[in-house]
């Protein structure tokens, strides 16, 4: 059975600049290849909680998020890992990758829109185990590159797909860990019934994650029946009583 998480993304385009390697930041690559996999791979109905400030369709999310105090909460909540967006338009940038990396010891995933291997390295420098790969964004030549390398630094990789076209393009090129984005990233608009739909076609050996449109608890477990095992998205504040089921996605605590 495929395993699913479920996470938010909208928005397109390269912004994602790297960073200059700071002396000392790179880690032990042996160390850190699987760990993303592995938490997404766990019994139970996982979350991937996402850190966001702000996107290009919503606006203003959480101007003063502060990762060094979300990424420790998510993980007391039961997150299987943690989404930091490194994107500009969204408010990210790489050092909250690495104030989230000090904070917290689960997974975390760099988010943004990554295209060279300079990207990569300046993620895993800024502490992360794993990056997103967009298909929208990359031709399979490139994703493949892009795919080795990050092998190579000990990084895994979320390559994400919208429709059945990129699904095929994601399962051809032996992604082990593939997105099903339920937004169209040209009109930002979500359609759940497609995506549920992807999952169920996704092949039964790989971790499949169900991105965008997951809000609750309900809306995470929907995946389970096409095969999805987890949920990933924007959660609200851990501040507020937000609790991660490990089996039922997200809900406030009573």
């Amino acid at each position: 059975m495929p395993r699913t998480s479920a996470r938010g993304w909208c928005g397109r385009g390269r912004r994602s600049t790297p960073a200059r390697r700071r002396p000392g930041s790179a880690s032990c690559e042996s160390s850190r290849m699987g760990r993303f996999r592995d938490a997404l791979a766990q019994d139970g109905l996982g979350a991937i909680a996402e850190i966001k400030r702000r996107s290009p369709s919503a606006g203003d999310l959480r101007p003063g998020a502060d990762p060094a105090a979300i990424a420790p909460a998510y993980q007391r909540a039961g997150a299987a890992a943690v989404s930091v967006l490194v994107d500009e338009r969204f408010g990210g940038t790489w050092d909250d990758l690495r104030a989230a990396r000090a904070a917290a010891t689960l997974p975390l995933i760099a988010k943004g829109f990554f295209s060279t291997d300079e990207h990569l390295r300046t993620a895993r420098d800024a502490g992360a185990d794993a990056a997103l790969l967009i298909l929208r964004d990359l031709d399979d030549g490139a994703c493949a590159m892009l795919m080795r390398t990050a092998a190579e630094l000990g990084l895994d990789t979320l390559v994400e797909a919208h429709d059945a076209e990129e699904l095929d393009r994601a399962v051809a090129l032996g992604a082990p860990v593939i997105g099903i984005n339920a937004r169209d990233l040209s009109t930002l608009r979500i359609d759940r019934e497609a995506q549920l739909a992807l999952v169920a076609k996704a092949p039964t050996d790989r971790i499949v994650v169900a991105e965008s449109g997951v809000h609750s608890r309900a809306q995470g477990a929907a995946a389970a029946p096409s095969g999805g095992q987890a949920c990933r998205d924007r959660l609200p504040s851990p501040g507020q009583g937000v609790r991660v089921d490990a089996r039922g996605g997200c809900r406030r605590r009573r």
